[in-house]
């Protein structure tokens, strides 16, 4: 059952958030969830081993690399997706597993 999952190892995402799994220390987005299409407007397979910065704007994404690159665990953030010309404000947890950075949003 999924309220019995830990929250960084659930088998699913809600639907009113995203996946994106990135390697490291490059930050390629390897894996990402179904439904980006519907938040963000494009399919996942052009997402699919492009930066995680086309996703995140310049000045945040440069923040996001520093505090992911640092080695310090990653808190929640507030994070600003590009879609088209407009933004959408999703809360991020990273975490890592498995050599891979994880950023449910």
């Amino acid at each position: 059952m999924c309220a019995d999952e830990q929250v960084q190892f659930i088998g699913r995402i809600q639907s009113h958030g995203l996946l994106f799994a990135l390697s490291e220390p490059d930050l390629i987005v390897r894996q990402v969830s179904v439904n980006v299409s519907a938040y963000l407007g494009i399919s996942p397979q052009l997402i699919l081993g492009g930066s995680f910065e086309a996703i995140l704007r310049s000045q945040q994404f440069e923040s996001f690399q520093y505090q992911a690159l640092s080695g310090e665990p990653m808190g929640s953030a507030l994070l600003s997706l590009a879609v088209g010309s407009n933004t959408i404000a999703m809360h991020c947890v990273s975490h890592r597993h498995d050599g891979v950075l994880a950023n449910p949003a």
